[in-house]
């Protein structure tokens, strides 16, 4: 059995992207969905982008030892 926060999750996701899918087909005129969505998609490339920024200057930073 799932948890509770995990059940309610989900419906809250799948909520939401029905909204969205609802606004971009026009059968909805709200446009909170849409701007949810890709506020969470804009933080999420963000999130990868720092990610990688801090793997590479780290990488960098490191001396190499010959081998």
């Amino acid at each position: 059995m799932e948890p509770i926060a995990q059940i309610a999750t989900r419906q809250v996701v799948a909520s939401v992207v029905q909204e969205a899918a609802a606004e971009v087909t026009g059968s909805s005129n709200r446009k909170w969905a849409v701007v949810l969505v890709a506020f969470v998609l804009g933080a999420a490339v963000a999130a990868i982008i720092v990610h990688r920024q801090r793997g590479q200057s780290s990488g960098e930073s490191e001396p190499q030892s010959a081998a």
